[in-house]
């Protein structure tokens, strides 16, 4: 029996054999990765606890849909790469153009051509109808061929990708401070809402990982100049992954990087006269690069292009609004609602504060929700514990003399208003929210030590003087 035939939605007999062998199987990679290229025990005991989060995460995330939910989601991706895996069976050649079709071809397809009618008979969704929703699908549908069709298998190929991301941006991050190993690792690896989300059959673990390895090659080729083939053939395919599935977060994360590259090399310069010189030519060709990007991009980001931003906004409001109310859900407002670009940036404070510090825990009407808000609520403590230990004046002026820094907080702020000013709904902001956390966290560990390291070596250059 297979899935609903069974009394489960998903579930089956592979999910107790196949998912284990994967548990194993990946545990041994980490593992032997570990071993090989980062012996230090204080780092493989990070990194092996995160990997068992991980773990967790996605069998948590797997069970919630299959018996809380009983559906969303996962539903439309899981039973839609069905298709692609039995066509692997029967017909090969129907089961690879499956994986990288397009809807505007299904759309073309005719039931009365015999191709046609093959390809169209391995189509068990609607969501084939839709980039996003597709693309989630064809994924779930490739990783398929090595799962057996098995529901929390595929789970954690998900959720493996996902960890790779995380992996490389912590790797990334204690090469540079490799004093803060541990804060790291909180902002990678333990976010529950990103252990959560980013762990189960869903778009979210493929765009955070997508996002993470973007960041990574990023910075990788145009900072360190560490050019090859297969990094800038890989950082293509991620960026694809991303505009496929989810093109605002691309365009929320285009200025950030574009700045951050841009003064990261002019602060290699090391004439102040040069520096000074280039910064007004800087903001212009920033502003130039960006646009230009943005509107290049237009027919890939779609309803998310510049032009067509706020009619997105407005349409995503009220389906999560009305998502809420059928549901029973947690939405919230924002008030009135005026589309005028003024009225939009007045709710500026609203949105960023809804995004990372709401729900608040008299908000959480489900189980889901309140573990939000008590990750809400922990983040507002360490922001405020940040805030008096660095000083207003302390934590913008180390926000703005880091351009990584100011790259983490300014990719935050863009995504964080524009996730707090859609979702309208708290189930969907919290699953929304986590390509931006961990580099939210990430740049306020860094804010603390910056500015803490600044006033250790004001005071020291102090009892120096005091000393001659």
């Amino acid at each position: 029996m297979y899935g609903a035939a069974s009394g489960f939605l998903f579930m089956k007999w592979t999910d107790l054999v196949v998912t284990p062998f994967y548990i194993y199987l990946f545990y041994r990679i980490v593992a032997g990765i570990i071993d090989k290229f980062h012996p230090d025990p204080e780092l493989r005991k990070i990194l092996l606890r995160a990997y068992w989060i991980k773990v967790i995460g996605s069998i948590a995330v797997s069970c919630i849909y299959e018996f809380y939910y009983k559906g969303g989601d996962v539903e439309g991706y899981f039973w839609g790469s069905r298709g692609i895996y039995e066509s692997l069976f029967e017909n090969p050649l129907v089961s690879f153009k499956l994986l990288f079709i397009s809807p505007k071809e299904i759309l073309k397809l005719q039931p009365t051509d015999p191709d046609g009618a093959e390809i169209l008979r391995y189509i068990y969704s609607r969501h084939f109808f839709n980039t996003q929703e597709l693309t989630a699908i064809q994924v779930a549908g490739f990783t398929s061929y090595f799962n057996m069709h098995t529901y929390t298998a595929m789970a954690l190929f998900f959720a493996m990708f996902s960890f790779a991301g995380s992996w490389k941006i912590f790797f990334l991050m204690i090469d540079e401070y490799p004093m803060l190993k541990k804060e790291m690792a909180v902002a990678c690896f333990y976010i529950p809402s990103v252990v959560f989300w980013g762990s189960g059959v869903l778009k979210d673990p493929i765009t955070y990982g997508g996002v993470c390895f973007t960041i990574y090659y990023i910075f990788d080729i145009f900072v360190k100049y560490r050019f090859t083939l297969f990094k800038a053939a890989f950082l293509i395919l991620n960026v694809f992954l991303v505009l496929l599935i989810k093109p605002y977060i691309f365009l929320c994360l285009l200025p950030a990087i574009i700045l951050f590259v841009l003064l990261t090399n002019v602060r290699k310069i090391n004439s102040p006269v040069l520096t000074a010189m280039f910064l007004p030519f800087l903001l212009i060709l920033f502003g130039t690069m960006t646009y230009l990007m943005a509107n290049a991009l237009r027919e890939e980001l779609g309803r998310y292009a510049l032009t067509n931003i706020t009619e997105t906004m407005e349409s995503f409001q009220v389906w999560h609004a009305a998502e809420a109310k059928l549901s029973g859900g947690s939405g919230y407002t924002l008030g009135d609602m005026d589309y005028s670009t003024w009225g939009i940036i007045k709710k500026f404070p609203l949105a960023i504060n809804v995004t990372f510090f709401r729900p608040y825990i008299w908000e959480a009407r489900k189980p889901v929700i309140f573990i939000s808000a008590l990750e809400s609520l922990f983040i507002t403590l360490f922001v405020i514990r940040i805030m008096f230990s660095t000083g207003i004046r302390g934590f913008f002026r180390t926000m703005l003399s880091d351009p990584f820094i100011l790259f983490c907080m300014m990719f935050s702020i863009i995504f964080g208003f524009a996730v707090g000013m859609s979702s309208y709904n708290f189930g969907a902001l919290v699953r929304y929210k986590i390509p931006c956390m961990s580099f939210f966290v990430i740049g306020l560990y860094l804010i603390n030590y910056r500015e803490k390291l600044r006033r250790e070596n004001k005071l020291k250059a102090k009892q120096a003087l005091k000393l001659t």
